[in-house]
């Protein structure tokens, strides 16, 4: 069963799969879908695009979409990512499954290999 704090804000046109948690002062945007097993801490931002199945996303993390010209560019969060506390997904950004995103990093470029662990601004893999 899916549990939805009563602070969070969700947008028009929201899937949201099965068994998710979305905590408190959740922000997900318009057009935005999540797949099943996901859990969404506090304070988090999502913009737009997709977040597949078994992903963790952090307390203050945001994944961004820039729709400023018209042309929206959301994000692909692959199967089983965990994006740390405060770490910023840039718009139009791909992250393949089980990837790990340190907290605080800064993802300005798709990233294509899955199984790493990527830190910093901009981030870079460490492993």
């Amino acid at each position: 069963m899916t549990k939805i704090h009563p602070t969070a804000i969700i947008g028009d046109h929201v899937t949201i799969g099965n068994s998710c948690q979305i905590s408190e002062y959740v922000i997900i945007r318009d057009n935005v879908t999540i797949g099943n097993n996901v859990v969404i801490k506090p304070f988090a931002i999502i913009a737009g695009g997709t977040v597949s199945d078994n992903c963790f996303i952090g307390p203050k993390a945001m994944i961004l979409r820039d729709d400023f010209d018209g042309n929206a560019k959301p994000c692909t969060i692959m199967q089983g990512v965990r994006v740390g506390a405060g770490a910023v997904i840039l718009p139009g950004v791909f992250v393949a499954s089980d990837t790990d995103i340190g907290a605080g990093a800064v993802v300005a470029k798709s990233i294509t290999t899955s199984c790493g662990l990527y830190v910093g601004v901009p981030c870079h893999r460490v492993e």
